[in-house]
């Protein structure tokens, strides 16, 4: 006599292969959809944010810099640097720059620099005020002007 539960009634026993119900294949589909549009989303919200992320670092940087040289500009612009009286404590590294570069054809001078951790680039201030970033590869790109 086969004694069957009835709890059990209906249940494939362990091992049997199910077949998928159109629903479920429905539902996986859906899933698998909703899974590859919000990967579009964070790559391509991923590239937006980088971006805004960068502007928001030039901006920064560059106010920090031009905030130096209005400072040195305060005091007549004197030809002996003294960093501590323009700088104050930031999370990057700032330093006096004396490099000489062409930028759009004209010789500048730097004053100030500032450099993030981990960056491969310098933010700097030039004696008129313009802010450019020096990379370190040597492309030189103005920030502002």
């Amino acid at each position: 006599m086969n004694s069957l539960h009835l709890k059990d009634a209906g249940r494939p026993a362990p091992g049997d292969r199910v077949p998928a119900s159109p629903l479920a294949s429905m539902k996986l589909k859906a899933l698998a959809a909703l899974a590859v549009l919000v990967l579009a989303l964070l790559v391509g919200g991923g590239i937006v944010l980088d971006h805004s992320w960068r502007e928001a670092e030039r901006e920064s940087c560059a106010n920090y810099l031009r905030t130096l040289w209005r400072g040195w500009t305060a005091i007549g612009a004197p030809a002996t640097l003294d960093l501590a009286k323009y700088a104050d404590h930031t999370y990057g590294t700032t330093t006096l720059d004396t490099a000489s570069q062409v930028i759009e054809g004209r010789q500048t001078q730097g004053l100030f620099a500032f450099r993030l951790p981990g960056r491969t680039y310098t933010y700097v201030v030039n004696r008129d005020g313009q802010v450019f970033v020096r990379h370190d590869a040597g492309r030189v790109e103005i920030v502002l002007r």
